[in-house]
């Protein structure tokens, strides 16, 4: 097996430390290594980090099967907490028209009780 030959790759950074500058430059030196073999990384477990041309430019990822279960994961939960949000508002105004209905029922017995007591038919 003949070792992995690679373009010369050329950048500058700035950061506020060493360290800080230093994971930022790996990040930009695996980023541009990716790219430069993008066709051999393919249906390999690196064929989803990121990837920058030789300019530097960032190039299109193909989506990660994991990332796309947690965005679905996650819109399901989102659109779950949204129906019981309208689910419970819809009981909290459902019980309201109820103790609603109940006094006015109540108040329709005794106004008739009244009616009833006075002697006068209907």
């Amino acid at each position: 097996m003949e070792p992995p030959t690679y373009e010369r790759i050329l950048f500058s950074i700035k950061e506020s430390n060493w360290l800080d500058g230093l994971a930022r430059a790996l990040q930009e030196a695996l980023a541009r290594v990716c790219g430069q073999h993008v066709t051999e990384l393919q249906g390999t477990r690196l064929a989803h980090f990121a990837r920058s041309d030789t300019i530097g430019e960032p190039m299109a990822l193909s989506s990660h099967p994991h990332a796309d279960a947690i965005k679905m994961l996650a819109k399901d939960r989102k659109s779950l907490r949204l129906q019981r949000a309208k689910k419970d508002a819809t009981i909290a105004c459902l019980r309201a028209k109820i103790v609603s209905l109940e006094a006015t029922v109540k108040t329709q017995e005794d106004q008739l009780r009244e009616m009833e007591d006075e002697g006068e038919d209907l």
